[in-house]
């Protein structure tokens, strides 16, 4: 890679509870609505994103 292509590299973190839901956009959302992890997963992927990474918290806090 020369250093005329390199892209700027960025990080973003979301937190959310587990048990969050995406937005129902279709009829079958309006019955069962897709986990928002998945969903925003799913998104990233369609956006050609290079690395997207889930992590499960159960315990922590922010300062």
């Amino acid at each position: 890679m020369s250093a005329g292509s390199q892209q700027p590299i960025a990080a973003l973190r979301l937190y959310f509870p587990i048990s969050s839901k995406a937005g129902a956009t279709r009829l079958w959302h309006r019955l069962a609505a897709p986990a928002l992890a998945g969903h925003l997963l799913g998104v990233a992927r369609q956006a050609r994103i290079v690395q997207a990474v889930l992590h499960q918290v159960s315990h922590g806090y922010l300062p």
